[in-house]
């Protein structure tokens, strides 16, 4: 083989591996967090509400979350029915799953605030969060009702979601 095309086939493998490599870093883990308020309609599981968060600024979210009672009648298993839409400013999404505990905690006979916490894991998106993925470790969440009464239709509340995201 002659020493030019020893050149070529040595310059096209380099090419081609920095090319793979160069795919494969794009994507990157990055800070993500959000907060803001929303509301919780315990008779159906919806919920929505607004914040801002980066990498979304301004936005708006909606979901459905199921409830199952645990050996503690103040502590629920909670999880994500379908997965959490999260709208950013310019109207990409960013989808989550998502699963935890919720404990109740009783101001007096008929008032209560609850606590709930867990874990999102991104699920993908459209637009610049096409390519989303989750991290190593899941985000936590962590929302705060208002204080309400078992018969309230509508229970609001105040949240964060902190952690990492992988964007491409």
């Amino acid at each position: 083989m002659s020493q030019r095309l020893r050149f070529v086939f040595v310059f096209a493998f380099i090419a081609l591996s920095l090319g793979t490599t160069a795919s494969v870093s794009l994507a990157q883990s990055v800070p993500y967090k959000s907060q803001g308020t929303g509301g919780y309609f315990p008779a159906t599981g919806d919920y929505s509400g607004t914040g801002v968060g980066t990498h979304l600024g301004n936005l708006t979210f909606s979901g459905n979350v199921a409830i199952a009672p645990t050996a503690n009648p103040l502590i629920f298993d909670w999880w994500l029915t379908v997965p959490q839409e999260t709208v950013a400013a310019n109207g990409d999404t960013l989808l989550f799953s998502g699963a935890g505990q919720v404990e109740l905690f009783p101001l007096d006979a008929t008032t209560f605030v609850a606590i709930w916490q867990g874990d999102f894991v991104v699920e993908g998106g459209t637009g610049r969060f096409a390519g989303a993925q989750p991290a190593d470790e899941p985000l936590q969440v962590v929302a705060i009702n208002d204080p309400f009464t078992l018969l309230d239709p509508e229970w609001f509340f105040s949240w964060t979601v902190t952690g990492q995201i992988v964007l491409h």
